[in-house]
């Protein structure tokens, strides 16, 4: 049995040291979110489309990081680990709705207190400010709706940018397109044959999943290609702006995603498609990672498990500025300057859902906790109601294999590995703060109606 210390005192030891080697300094951070941008459909992980030119030939001069994971698949959750560095439960922030505690000590607040301007540029309501993630952001520009597409949130960042002078700045940017409704405009459709109208007819749990034949299926994977596409446009023009400026070989871009998607994968097994949060496979939890430092075009890809929790000690210690306080992650510092780093697993959970929403179908799998855990070879996926699943990440990532008969030594290693790593989680919630605030309901309704049922 592995001993459940070990995951307390790595983070105790992660959250008391400064970080190791490291790198250039940046003067700016540009971090761009591209929402529910599953890995395996970016054309420089793998995937047979080129739906993110602009992105690969980011990564083409970059820091690419092949193994990086969601700690939980839901936008506003994963945001806030993104930028606090610690997990959502932490920091009272388990689904969209639940707004982040205002004694986070998000990333938009460490800059801001070292003199840079802060800015952040959303694209729906799940970010909207009354959420909490507004913390430490001058600027914090939001739809007036339920949401927005990327090219308007992309005018309203590059604006914004165009008046800093030679402030230093940090510049977040979300781009919501891939979320369904999948509506990408038609020049995007017309590259990867995609029906006009917004898509799908219905999602989540599908009230005709009899009506989601081969060819339906196949039009909705065209249009989600097709707004990842659009998406990746946004990005382009992002860091074309940043060049016109003369801002690129100060700038440190980062581009990630909050999570991914079920598409049709699930339709057969549990009605399921188009949305994401209530189940924990690497199409919901694998994202890309691009880092790229200004004045290193030299592209490196890293097989390491990494994770959304790494990114404020990376930054940090890029932006030549201290790490404080507790911080979950690590630096990944070492890896950008050529060297190494102890393997160490990525941990999700599953979004708390609501009384609703575990008896939208009358179904047991919905009901109880579920964790996943991640290395660069396997991912297990434990649920108190559905069991365990064992994901070979190297051979077949979408098939599970018999865990029992198997590999039940690997399980074993990975549910101590979660049966710590809880522990670990239930002895630090005395540092987090779990947010109690009142939302406005008005709010909630536009969360609704993008599909979260936030209580």
């Amino acid at each position: 049995m592995l001993d459940r210390r070990w995951i307390s005192l790595a983070l105790l030891v992660a959250a008391g040291c400064g970080g190791g080697a490291r790198g250039p300094a940046a003067k700016n951070l540009l971090v761009v979110s591209i929402d529910t941008l599953r890995a395996d459909h970016v054309s420089c992980y793998g995937y047979g489309r080129e739906t993110t030119p602009n992105l690969d030939a980011l990564a083409a001069r970059s820091q690419r990081f092949a193994s990086c994971w969601s700690v939980l698949p839901t936008t506003l959750p994963a945001h806030a680990a993104m930028f606090t560095s610690l997990h959502p439960k932490l920091v009272g922030a388990l689904a969209n709705g639940f707004p982040v505690a205002p004694e986070a000590h998000t990333l938009a607040e460490r800059l801001r207190e070292r003199g840079f301007a802060t800015g952040a540029f959303v694209s729906a309501v799940p970010l909207h400010p009354s959420f909490g993630l507004d913390q430490g952001f001058e600027t914090y520009d939001f739809p007036e709706g339920e949401e927005r597409t990327g090219d308007v949130t992309r005018a309203r960042a590059e604006a914004w940018l165009a008046e800093r002078g030679e402030e230093r700045f940090f510049a977040f940017v979300h781009l919501f397109d891939p979320h369904t409704w999948y509506d990408a405009p038609q020049a995007e459709r017309a590259l990867f044959g995609a029906p006009k109208g917004p898509l799908p007819p219905e999602r989540i749990f599908l009230k005709r999943p009899e009506a989601f034949g081969p060819a339906q299926r196949a039009a909705l994977v065209d249009a989600y290609d097709a707004e990842i596409r659009f998406a990746d446009a946004q990005l382009g023009a992002l860091l074309e702006g940043l060049e016109r400026r003369g801002l690129a070989d100060s700038t440190l871009v980062v581009v990630t995603s909050d999570h991914g998607e079920t598409l049709d994968e699930l339709i057969d097994a549990y009605g399921y498609g188009y949305d994401h949060g209530e189940f924990l496979h690497a199409r919901e939890l694998h994202v890309p990672l691009v880092l790229h430092v200004p004045g290193d075009d030299a592209p490196r890809v890293h097989a390491d498990a990494v994770s959304h929790l790494d990114l404020v000690p990376t930054v940090l210690e890029l932006l030549g500025l201290p790490r404080e306080g507790l911080l979950l992650g690590r630096s990944l510092v070492p890896l950008v300057v050529g060297g190494s780093l102890p393997p160490r697993p990525a941990f999700a959970e599953r979004r708390t859902l609501t009384r609703g929403e575990v008896l939208r179908p009358e179904s047991p799998f919905l009901s109880g906790e579920e964790y996943a855990v991640a290395g660069e070879a396997w991912l297990l996926v434990s649920g108190a109601t559905r069991g365990d699943a064992l994901y070979d990440l190297r051979s077949d990532p979408a098939a599970s294999v018999d865990v029992a008969a198997g590999h039940p030594g690997e399980r074993q290693r990975l549910e101590d590995l979660i049966e710590s790593w809880r522990e670990t989680q239930a002895a630090l919630g005395s540092q987090g703060a779990a947010a109690s605030g009142e939302v406005d309901p008005a709010l909630l309704e536009a969360l609704r109606a993008l599909g979260y049922a936030a209580d």
